[in-house]
C-alpha cells in the first residue's frame, strides 16, 4: 500500500512595468507499507513446506521552495533581461523491514507468529539538501548582437566536507549575421 500527498503553491506579482516576482513551494510526502506471505501448500507435485512472511514500511519527504525576480525591458533597439533566483530543496527517506519463516499455521499473518530463530531485519535512511542562488543578464541590440552572463552558486550535502559550496559562472556571446543589412544569401535563413 502506498499513500502519497503532492502539493504546491505558486504566486506571481507584477511589481512594476517589466518587473515580476514569482515564488513557488512544492512538496511530496510518501508513506508505504508492504506485506508478502508465502504459505505452506501442496498442489500435486508442487509443495512449499516452510511458510515465510516479510513486512516493511517506509516514509519519504521532499520539498522545494523557489523565488524568482525578473526584469524584462526594451529601450529602442536595446533588449535587457535580468533574472535573480533562489532555490532551496530537501529530501529524506527511511525504510524498515522484517521477516520470519517457520509459521505453524497459514491463518495468522503476524511476524511474531514465525520462528524467532529465523528473524531478519533491514532498514536504512538518507537525506540530502541543496540551496542555489542564480543571477543572469541577457542583452541584445537589434536582435543581432547577443550577450549573456550567468552566475550560479550551489550548496549541497552531496559536495565534499571541505567544500560545501560551488561557484559556476558562464558567459556567452553571439552575432546574428543573417540579421545584418549586408547579408543577402537566400539559401541561408539563419546564420549566427
Amino acid at each position: 500500500v502506498r499513500r502519497q500527498l503532492l502539493g504546491g503553491l505558486n504566486i506571481g506579482v507584477r511589481i512594476a512595468k517589466g518587473l515580476q516576482f514569482k515564488t513557488s513551494f512544492n512538496t511530496n510526502l510518501g508513506f508505504s507499507n508492504s506485506s508478502y506471505y508465502i504459505p505452506t501448500y501442496k498442489i500435486g507435485w508442487a509443495q512449499n513446506v516452510t511458510a515465510s512472511y516479510t513486512n516493511g514500511s517506509g516514509v519519504n519527504t521532499y520539498w522545494n521552495w523557489n523565488q524568482l525576480l525578473e526584469y524584462n525591458r526594451q529601450f529602442g533597439r536595446h533588449n535587457v533581461n535580468v533574472m535573480l533566483s533562489h532555490e532551496a530543496q530537501e529530501s529524506t527517506w527511511k525504510n524498515l523491514g522484517g521477516g520470519r519463516t517457520g509459521f505453524l499455521t497459514n491463518d495468522i499473518l503476524d511476524l511474531a507468529a514465525g520462528d524467532a530463530l529465523t528473524a531478519s531485519n533491514s532498514g536504512g535512511s538518507g537525506e540530502w539538501a541543496m540551496e542555489s542562488y542564480l543571477g543572469r543578464l541577457n542583452y541584445n541590440f537589434a536582435d543581432r548582437y547577443i550577450m549573456m552572463g550567468t552566475i550560479r552558486r550551489d550548496g549541497s550535502a552531496n559536495f565534499g566536507a571541505d567544500n560545501k559550496w560551488g561557484f559556476f559562472p558562464s558567459v556567452s556571446a553571439a552575432w546574428r549575421v543573417s540579421q545584418e543589412p549586408f547579408f543577402h544569401v537566400p539559401a541561408i535563413s539563419e546564420l549566427k
